[in-house]
């Protein structure tokens, strides 16, 4: 798709939000309708798989929507959540057996759920999902001095905990030579876990980084700063061993294990936004990730993974292509891979909208919220406005979707055919005294295909006219008598 066709796509399915009657307009009202219904599912468990595969994408949405709306009261929800976190955080639980090693003075969060029996263990995955929205707080709030003043006592109290506590127990344990589970009690080494449990916590590593490079940060500069800098490092430069280039699509394949563990099974789509997101994060801070890589990332979803649909748009389950299309609603971490392709965000918008139940507030998946708040986010960021107001066809685009306007014949007598290209909403007609006389509705399309328009003045006095369609110069057509 190219990228005039993504806009356009983009475009129009944003207006249609507008369109659909008592639905939620925007992605905005549609997160905020969401979050009515679902805010509290999580609030109060200590139980570590909830808190990282619900809990921390809804932090995460909360950063996302107060960087589209601007709106603090985001950030105040984010402390309410984030503080009654911390307050259920305990070295071991008060009942159930466990790991004798769990008893380390260290404060977290566990989970019996994937224990064969049943036993309380803690995971590097887990640690890492919970913890990295607490340390994009941090980052933002150091970053924005604005924001000092309410928020910079809980941003350094979420990095004293994040790095005294989580940090520090995987740091003691980095070493470990325990075997190689996935959990503590087991671990053996970041390389021996699914590539994408050790870039979750890679990507948590980078965000201290650069907090740690922050004149607030006021804490020992040296705690960590090596482990910051060579554990990243590490997995950054392991996962590009890993990737393997697909030169008809220009995209790229990788499994789910390192080449540690060598095992043919690709990565699936959801795990895979845990990848994504280390990456662009480490190109951000130019660790080792160049922009072609990350365009073939994103060629993944849009070329090697999509069904072909511009309607329907599915991804299949696997990064290599293949497996049902399922899973697809599942793509926060592909989206921030959207400034690299020209067509990610369209496709991610129309699929959104060819599924209605991923964006009902019954959903109950937090993944789909972080998703509509970061579509929220983005056309906030293209098109420099609010999205409580979505930009009509005719206005906002962007340079690169002109509208052009042609009359044939003029001078006309009784009516003459418009041509025009792009899609504006409306073609406005006004006299020489600037007075709308005639308002028309071309028919939408989502692609730049020129379309014709009959505009009939007969009921109008002889004269020069002005049409006016989108961003296209404005036209003046003669009616003859």
């Amino acid at each position: 798709m190219s990228g005039r066709r993504a806009w356009l796509l983009a475009c129009a399915t944003t207006v249609a939000l507008a369109q659909k009657g008592n639905e939620p307009a925007t992605w905005v009202e549609r997160y905020e309708a969401w979050h009515a219904v679902n805010e509290s599912r999580a609030l109060g468990t200590a139980d570590a798989a909830s808190l990282a595969w619900w809990e921390s994408y809804l932090l995460d949405s909360y950063l996302v929507m107060f960087s589209a709306t601007a709106n603090r009261p985001w950030l105040e929800r984010f402390v309410v959540h984030a503080d009654s976190m911390l307050s259920l955080a305990w070295d071991v639980p008060a009942q159930g057996s466990y790991w004798p090693g769990y008893r380390d003075g260290f404060l977290g969060w566990g989970t019996p759920r994937y224990d064969t029996l049943g036993r309380y263990q803690e995971y590097l995955v887990h640690d890492a999902s919970i913890c990295l929205p607490l340390a994009k707080f941090t980052r933002l709030v150091f970053d924005r001095p604005d924001l000092a003043g309410q928020f910079l006592a809980p941003a350094r109290r979420y990095l004293e905990f994040v790095e005294d506590n989580v940090v520090a127990k995987w740091h003691v344990n980095w070493q470990a030579a325990r075997g190689s589970g996935e959990n503590l009690a087991e671990f053996g080494g970041w390389a021996n876990l699914p590539q994408n449990q050790s870039l979750i916590f890679g990507e948590l590593l980078l965000i201290l980084s650069d907090i740690a490079d922050s004149p607030l940060y006021g804490r020992d500069p040296a705690a960590f700063r090596s482990f910051y800098s060579y554990a990243p490092d590490s997995m950054a430069a392991m996962f590009l061993r890993s990737l393997t280039l697909e030169p008809k699509q220009n995209c790229c394949r990788w499994t789910h294990w390192p080449v540690t563990r060598p095992d043919p099974r690709p990565e699936d789509i959801s795990h895979a936004n845990l990848a994504v997101s280390f990456c662009v994060e480490a190109a951000r801070q130019k660790r080792g990730f160049e922009d072609s890589t990350l365009t073939r990332l994103a060629n993944t979803l849009t070329a090697g993974m999509w069904n072909g649909s511009e309607e329907v748009p599915e991804f299949t389950r696997f990064v290599d292509g293949t497996r049902t299309l399922d899973e697809s609603d599942a793509l926060f971490g592909w989206l921030r891979l959207n400034e690299y392709s020209d067509s990610l965000l369209a496709l991610v918008t129309q699929a959104y909208m060819a599924h209605p139940d991923w964006t009902a507030p019954k959903s109950t998946s937090s993944s789909r919220a972080l998703v509509m708040a970061l579509l929220a986010d983005a056309y906030q960021q293209h098109f420099g406005r609010s999205p409580e107001t979505p930009p009509a066809l005719d206005e906002g685009l962007p340079p690169s979707l002109p509208v052009t306007l042609h009359a044939s014949p003029n001078p006309f007598r009784r009516s003459t055919a418009l041509r025009l290209s792009g899609v504006p909403s409306t073609v406005r007609v006004y006299d020489a005294a600037g007075s709308l006389v005639l308002s028309l509705s071309p028919p939408h399309s989502l692609f730049p295909i020129p379309h014709s328009l009959v505009l009939d003045l007969s009921s109008l006095p002889p004269g020069t006219y002005f049409v006016r369609a989108g961003n296209a110069a404005a036209l003046a057509v003669t009616a003859l008598p």
